[in-house]
């Protein structure tokens, strides 16, 4: 259960998704974590609108998709602009996707539209909203807080605590949790293989009424009691997107 997919993109390239622990399985859904600065906005959207569909062909669904709006708190390294979520329903679809060479030629474009790219797979902990069947434009009044983090504890345990809190909390919902469970790495000409940076071992994503309401949760005094047991964290404001 716990060894890597691979495909081979071409005589010299190979694409494997490694799990990050040895009881992951790959081959249930997969959530992707695109986290990155934007170069040239208008030109990461024309991405989107053209990969999207080789997406829905192996099964992809858009779950969130929303820019930092504001930053409360974190280590500059970690910051980014845009947070993109998508469901895989397995290792083998994704990688089915990266054989697809109208895709890869459509990539390109990502490749000039972005900057700081990081990108892994997480496993989903919550029972929140499903992901979009479609892709639509948000046009909803609700606001959105980003905490993502790096830990020492298991990721999924302190996922597990918080849930609660959350839950506690008047006004506020547990939109989507989730835990690093797996990398995307490159071997090409026989070098050893090279995984895309991932700069976070979990992510939570809480949807509120308003922004001040989302602020005022990140001094709730059991949430910053539990944070203390981690390494890092960033928290953001997001304006959603999709």
């Amino acid at each position: 259960m716990s060894s890597l997919r691979t495909v081979q993109l071409n005589k010299k390239t190979r694409v494997s998704i490694v799990p990050a622990a040895p009881n992951i399985d790959l081959d249930s859904d997969l959530y992707a974590i695109n986290w990155f600065d934007l170069r040239r906005p208008w030109l990461y959207d024309l991405y989107n609108k053209l990969a999207f569909p080789h997406v829905k062909k192996v099964g992809g669904q858009v779950h969130f998709k929303g820019l930092v709006k504001e930053k409360i708190k974190g280590p500059k390294e970690f910051d980014r602009e845009m947070l993109l979520i998508v469901k895989y329903p397995n290792a083998k679809g994704f990688l089915q996707m990266l054989q697809d060479k109208i895709f890869l030629m459509k990539s390109i474009l990502r490749l000039n539209a972005v900057q700081y790219f990081t990108f892994g797979f997480c496993k989903r902990m919550d029972n929140g909203p499903a992901p979009l069947k479609f892709p639509k434009a948000f046009n909803g009044n609700r606001s959105y807080l980003l905490h993502h983090f790096q830990s020492n504890i298991s990721a999924s345990e302190y996922l597990y605590k918080i849930a609660p809190i959350i839950d506690n909390t008047s006004g506020i919902k547990l939109y989507f949790s989730g835990f690093k469970a797996a990398l995307i790495g490159t071997e090409r000409s026989g070098n050893k293989l090279k995984t895309q940076p991932f700069i976070m071992d979990g992510l939570i994503l809480i949807e509120g009424e308003d922004d001040a309401q989302l602020t005022n949760f990140t001094h709730n005094e059991d949430f910053k009691q539990l944070a203390t047991d981690l390494n890092s964290f960033n928290n953001y404001i997001f304006e959603r997107i999709v």
